[in-house]
């Protein structure tokens, strides 16, 4: 996804009069900036900067529904629309196999017993944004209790 699609995406969800969804692609259109001004790549935002701002703006929304307090029904109401509008932006996520799969794939191109912080670094980059880095932590720590 590119940034260009993103604010024909707000512009169309101004033209339908809904607040939230336009909120959402705000949002991911402004952190990407920030991200790409970061990065000092103010004039190129890339594919990997709009993903990445997808998935700090659906962490934000994510962790905004979870710390709502319960007797907030129109903040929770509100907050879950823009979650879900936050989550169809997300990329596909890998699945548990596909994602045992990579750690595999790795370890078995390791001649030594390595550590966690080793396959972590050589995974970051194919998974970084298409997986739950948590769950790839705990697969990883997994696989290395068995060898």
């Amino acid at each position: 996804m590119t940034l260009e699609i993103l604010q024909k995406e707000m512009i169309s969800a101004m033209k339908e009069k809904n607040k939230i969804k336009k909120q959402v692609f705000a949002d991911v259109i402004a952190s990407a900036k920030n991200l790409a001004i970061e990065k000092k790549q103010k004039d190129n935002v890339s594919e990997e900067i709009v993903i990445a701002a997808v998935n700090k703006v659906y962490k934000i929304a994510k962790e905004q529904l979870y710390t709502c307090p319960e007797n907030r029904e129109d903040l929770r109401v509100e907050y879950k629309e823009y979650l879900e509008y936050a989550e169809k932006l997300m990329p596909k996520q890998m699945s548990e196999s596909e994602i045992e799969h990579e750690v595999d794939l790795v370890l078995s191109g390791i001649a030594y017993v390595p550590n966690k912080g080793v396959i972590m670094k050589q995974l970051m980059p194919k998974l970084k944004g298409k997986a739950d880095m948590g769950f790839v932590s705990k697969t990883i720590k997994e696989k290395l209790a068995n060898l």
